[in-house]
């Protein structure tokens, strides 16, 4: 800080001298008092981009959490792509913090901006925080990926949560345009060795859509099982061991000519493949059952012989079914018929050299492996601690000792006989895989079902085949009768749909306004209602003499209200079932604005404006099995306000602006029950009453991104890692924040 003196003025290159020190700015007590009080000032921003390095890692925000000001959390509020945070009274305008989200480039540009809108204190540190979460993690188990640096201090190469993050400060002494990087902490995630996936239950083909908001605010929502978005094809697949008796294939074809009589009545499709497999697997890729039935007849007659590749039948059989995109998941069925007695394994056969003792030392692959590891041909008492164990060896032992089965193994590809036990043989292996293939045919959606057979002769005494075949039925008795049913039938008598209106406090709520229709393959079917009851049939339908059945309950006209639509028959595949009903916004906003996005059937996975909190079926299948609760998407709505030449806030009804009527416009004035009388037709049923409102027309706004919600993916995909990133845990879960400290200037 130069100062001004008589002596300066005889000897200038002083002064000049101190004016070089400073930089040549002007510095007052007052600039230095800012700079120690303030990190940065008003309008510095942080631009923080999302963690991505081609084909390798990709990191997505999941969730944008809170904000502190020296330790004290404000309030948030959001509003599209923004979230903003301040007092309790924070808005768009009037907040102390910004941020808004761009996810418009997954591939490198996903970022978002952190404004400030007033100056960060030194000692009320502002803190940032928010969730991202690891899109594609690798899958090999037994490896680890990255190194954990919390802070990004050891300066470690990759996971980056973040690619960069950015300050652009405003401050006395930052100049403009400069900028600082934050420091880079990185994450690691390890893939467990042995770790045993699940077999799943095949899902249920069902849908949900809701036609846009008409003019009165109400919308038109449909539920159909199973989807009215797919077509009636379904695939199915016999994957057959070559052991497979007479009798048994004679069963198959007969349930394949059952559903091709009922798919010729039905007007739907099927198509079949089959799978024959020894060492290795033999298909000729899917036929028509309608036309091409004799052809299907040949190929699961046919004979072939030479060894037991289960393993290369189940991928044959997955693949088939992978590969037909055309077709839902939840309508394809893959059938295993084998008796388990496999030693081979891959789509090229493939075993172990595994060395041992009989007489003499040996290495050769053969169902008598199984006794000479574990002294006799008994099954394991417990195939889940048995598979999870050898999983953990073959995540050590990899593909070591692998070699093409029929040939002679190199000797140094041979496991040292005197620690056979300590090796997986090629039955192992063999089984552990068929184990993995078969589960990753169901972790896909698809319908899958293990018929054991029992082998001929003396191969009867392989206890462990027929019983790991058992195993991956999880016990079930599995019959052709069976699965011909669950191939026609969605869903069966007894199953159940719950569907709550959509509601968030002090935001939004729809209320149950009508029931339109339920259809029967595109067949609206007879209507009676009964107080707060509908019976759907044929005729006169009644409490006695219905085939579906509805149920409201008001509840508390928030949460709680919502209807229990109970199925009285089963469910055909090929002729789908829908209900139709109308909800209504009773409480619009006036306010202009957007609000909501819209997605008829949810498939984009929006946050609300939901029709619906949730719609969930309790599914019952032909044997009476009830099986776990599946849910429904959630599709949104959306409407615009918008002002016509008033003053703003002059009238508190904005005038009307011509939008997008979605067709979801329906008649029905509300009012609560009827007096009991016979209704036997297929016209709009009244529903409870709604309070009515002032109209404010929705307009369909233009596809917007959308901040995620805290604590819910922004896909659909919930089965991916989350990454929760306020805890920065070892793993594929981890947190970020950014602190703001350092050098700010001066407070307005």
């Amino acid at each position: 800080m130069p100062i001004g003196s008589s002596a300066g003025e005889s000897y200038p290159w002083g002064p000049s001298f101190v004016k070089y020190l400073a930089d040549g700015k002007t510095v007052s007590f007052e600039d230095i008092k800012n700079d120690i009080l303030y990190a940065v000032d008003r309008d510095s921003t942080v631009e923080d981009y999302m963690g991505w390095v081609k084909d390798d890692y990709n990191f997505d925000l999941k969730s944008i959490d809170r904000l502190t000001v020296g330790g004290r959390e404000l309030s948030k509020w959001k509003d599209g792509n923004t979230v903003y945070f301040g007092n309790e009274d924070v808005n768009a305008a009037q907040y102390r913090f910004k941020v808004e989200y761009d996810p418009s480039d997954k591939e490198g540009g996903e970022h978002f901006i952190w404004t400030m809108n007033e100056a960060v204190k030194n000692n009320e540190p502002v803190q940032l925080t928010y969730t991202v979460k690891l899109v594609n993690p690798k899958n090999n188990p037994g490896e680890s990926y990255g190194r954990y640096d919390e802070d990004g201090s050891e300066e470690y190469d990759g996971l980056y949560t973040n690619q960069k993050a950015v300050l652009h400060p405003v401050g006395s002494d930052q100049e403009k345009g400069k900028t600082e990087v934050f420091s880079k902490p990185t994450v690691s995630y390890t893939i467990p060795g042995g770790e045993l996936p699940t077999i799943p239950e095949g899902g249920t083909s069902k849908s949900k859509t809701a036609e846009q908001l008409d003019e009165n605010f109400k919308s038109q929502v449909a539920l159909s099982l199973p989807s009215a978005e797919e077509q009636l094809v379904s695939d199915v697949v016999l994957v057959l061991d070559k052991s497979t008796s007479t009798g048994l294939k004679e069963q198959a074809l007969e349930m394949l000519q059952n559903l091709k009589k009922e798919v010729q009545e039905k007007g739907a499709k099927v198509k079949v493949g089959v799978v024959l497999f020894n060492k290795e697997a033999h298909t000729d890729g899917f036929m028509d059952l309608e036309t091409q039935y004799e052809a299907i007849e040949a190929a699961i007659c046919q004979e072939i012989k030479s060894g037991t590749n289960l393993h290369a039948g189940i991928l044959a059989g997955k693949s088939m079914l992978d590969q037909d995109t055309g077709v839902a998941d939840e309508r394809k069925t893959l059938v295993v018929v084998s008796d388990g007695i496999t030693y081979m394994f891959n789509e090229n056969p493939t075993a172990v050299a595994w060395g041992f003792m009989a007489d003499s030392p040996k290495h050769f692959a053969g169902p008598d492996n199984w006794k000479s590891k574990y002294g006799n041909n008994q099954a394991p008492t417990d195939w889940n601690a048995w598979l999870t164990g050898i999983g953990a060896r073959l995540s050590e032992q990899k593909d070591t000792h692998d070699y093409p089965y029929g040939t002679e193994p190199d000797a140094s590809l041979i496991t040292p006989v005197e620690k056979a036990g300590n090796y997986v043989n090629s039955i192992d292996k063999a089984l552990y895989l068929s184990y993995e293939a078969y589960a990753q045919a169901a972790s896909e959606g698809y319908h899958c079902y293990a018929m054991p057979i029992t082998p001929p002769g003396t191969a009867s005494n392989y206890e462990w085949g027929m019983n790991f075949m058992r195993y991956l039925a999880n016990g079930k008795q599995v019959s052709f009768d069976s699965i011909e049913n669950d191939i026609l039938y969605a869903v069966d008598k007894g199953s159940v749909v719950k569907d709550y209106m959509g509601y968030v406090k002090e935001d939004y709520n729809f209320d149950f306004d009508h029931l339109d229709q339920l259809t029967v393959g595109g067949k609206a079917l007879s209507m009676y209602q009964e107080g707060n009851t509908w019976y759907f049939g044929d005729g006169e339908p009644g409490p006695q003499n219905y085939r579906f059945k509805v149920v409201y309950d008001a509840g508390n006209k928030a949460e709680t209200e919502m209807f229990t639509w109970y199925i009285n028959e089963p469910v055909s595949n090929f002729a789908p079932v829908q209900l139709t009903y109308t909800v209504k916004l009773i409480n619009p906003k006036t306010a202009d604005g957007t609000y909501g996005k819209y997605d008829r059937d949810g498939s984009q996975h929006y946050e609300g404006l939901y029709t619906n909190q949730e719609a969930v079926l309790y599914p019952v299948d032909s044997r009476g099995n009830e099986y776990r609760p599946e849910e429904f998407p959630k599709p949104t709505v959306s409407y615009v306000v918008e002002h016509g030449s008033q003053e703003p806030g002059s009238d508190p009804t904005p005038t009307p602006n011509p939008g997008n009527n979605g067709g979801g416009s329906h008649g029905g004035h509300g009012g609560g029950s009827s007096s009991g009388s016979k209704k036997s037709s297929t016209t709009t049923a009244s529903g409870p009453a709604a309070q009515p409102t002032e109209p404010v027309t929705p307009v369909v706004p233009e596809p917007q991104p959308v901040v995620p919600a805290e604590g819910l993916p922004k896909t659909g995909d919930t089965d991916r890692m989350d990454v929760p990133m306020a805890l920065l845990a070892i793993g594929m879960m981890a947190a970020a924040y950014v602190l703001m400290t350092g050098r700010k200037k001066t407070e307005e």
